[in-house]
């Protein structure tokens, strides 16, 4: 039975940073996030903010939806209703983001 969402989060960041050729170290330089956070983000399953998922999606390059979506749905496209619940959360953060600016 496959893991929880946090799992396969945590897993989509490890893979995906390690498919782009960087080390946790140089995640961190680019994401301005600690070398703690990103290693907890992906060694110990944790309940990420919409706006670290998000901070971490840019360094890496990568959509939220990529970090999200399970390795096993590789090459295949979400629903419609994932789609739209993902876009709904990442503008929900921007619009709060937008307060602080």
């Amino acid at each position: 039975m496959p893991g929880s969402i946090r799992e396969s989060v945590a897993r989509n960041i490890k893979s995906l940073r390690k498919q782009k050729g960087l080390s946790q170290e140089q995640l961190c330089k680019i994401s301005g996030l600690s070398l703690r956070f990103i290693s907890r983000a992906e060694n110990q399953p944790q309940n990420l903010t919409l706006e670290s998922l998000e901070t971490i999606a840019e360094a890496l390059g990568v959509t939220v939806s990529d970090l999200v979506n399970s390795p096993t749905m590789a090459g295949q496209k979400p629903s419609k209703k994932t789609m739209e619940a993902i876009d709904t959360a990442i503008k929900a953060l921007q619009g709060y983001r937008s307060l602080f600016d």
